[in-house]
């Protein structure tokens, strides 16, 4: 799981997984240090945000 994680965003760190009936839960948390507030621009180590994501077509990844 670690992998596709990866190949969706080099960013992003595997934590864990879920499965239930036709879903999976990955479980994943930003590897970077500080970023830059997209509003104001102050750069900041503190956490902006909490946000689940959807990830659609990830069967193209394994195309290439």
């Amino acid at each position: 799981m670690d992998e596709i994680v990866n190949l969706l965003d080099k960013n992003l760190k595997y934590i864990k997984h879920e499965i239930t009936k036709d879903t999976i839960y990955n479980y994943v948390v930003s590897n970077r240090k500080k970023v830059k507030c997209p509003t104001c621009g102050v750069e900041t180590d503190k956490v902006h945000s909490k946000y689940k994501r959807s990830y659609q077509l990830v069967e193209r990844i394994f195309e290439s």
